[in-house]
């Protein structure tokens, strides 16, 4: 399946528990002063704000599950699926050149301009809860935010795992 990316300072990994039900991972790796190794708290998008934020903020990171609709999720994977085949593997070097390529992976597709895909993809940043966690995180730090960056990326069999990171390296 593919994990849906979009990054700023916080970001958000779309996947699928193995019950099926969608999952949103928020995390703090980006955040200069902490970074995560494993995220062990995991709410409902009915929890309380203050709840989600409290294990944020002490473990890094949070999932939160049932953040978007199954029909949104769906149709990104749908769209992004028909058009993966137009990328090879490997092809992505992230403007680092052989460096890059090798960070990336020779068995990960990755692509952006998601919103171009379908259009689920507002409807998934418009969303209430994962609004409410960024505004929390970023705004005492910054007038307003946007997102830089929303990117697929499939991850093929036998490919190594990045090292923790953060993006942009910022």
């Amino acid at each position: 399946r593919p994990l849906a990316h979009r990054s700023f300072i916080v970001g958000s990994d779309i996947d699928h528990d193995h019950a099926g039900r969608s999952v949103c991972l928020v995390s703090a790796a980006a955040r200069k002063y902490r970074c995560v190794t494993t995220v062990s708290c995991r709410l409902p998008a009915s929890a309380p704000l203050d709840d989600m934020l409290e294990a944020f903020r002490r473990d890094g990171g949070l999932i939160v599950e049932g953040m978007f609709d199954r029909a949104a999720i769906d149709a990104m994977t749908a769209a992004a699926d028909r058009r993966v085949p137009e990328f090879s593997p490997g092809s992505a070097t992230q403007g680092m050149g052989a460096a890059g390529a090798a960070f990336v992976g020779a068995n990960t597709v990755r692509f952006s301009s998601l919103p171009l895909l379908d259009d689920a993809y507002f409807d998934m940043l418009d969303d209430e809860v994962y609004a409410a966690i960024a505004d929390a995180v970023l705004l005492p730090h910054c007038g307003s935010d946007w997102v830089n960056t929303g990117q697929i990326m499939y991850i093929g069999p036998g490919e190594t795992a990045q090292v923790l990171h953060r993006d942009a390296d910022n």
